[in-house]
């Protein structure tokens, strides 16, 4: 996300919003099976999110430039999902935005495991 024009007292035609990075990649991959003839499956993700300014263009602190790892697998019985998870894997403690006035950090959720059960009805 960038500028689309200049913006008298903002910024120049091209320079990018705070908060936006260059550059973001994810890659999923899935896995479906049956065990006992229950639908199983098995998914890993792994997001990369580049460096970014809490200011327009390079202004402000860089911050970003860092990766999550997550893990999920469950199985489906009748209606019921019961799965187990766990998020950022490698419990990254990147900044993903600081307040420039306060200059209180929101960082990312550390390493997270738990099992969520659904019901479709």
């Amino acid at each position: 996300a960038e500028l689309a024009k200049d913006a008298p007292g903002i910024g120049l035609d091209g320079e990018r919003l705070p908060g936006a990075p260059e550059y973001n990649a994810r890659v999923a991959v899935d896995y479906d099976f049956d065990v006992l003839g229950y639908k199983t499956y098995l998914q890993g993700d792994v997001a990369y999110v580049g460096g970014f300014y809490t200011g327009i263009g390079t202004t402000g602190m860089e911050i970003g430039d860092y990766t999550q790892v997550g893990l999920r697998g469950g199985v489906q019985v009748g209606a019921f999902d019961v799965n187990l998870f766990a998020n950022n894997l490698t419990n990254s403690r990147a900044r993903v935005w600081i307040d420039t006035y306060s200059g209180v950090a929101n960082i990312l959720r550390p390493a997270t495991f738990g099992m969520n059960v659904g019901y479709k009805f």
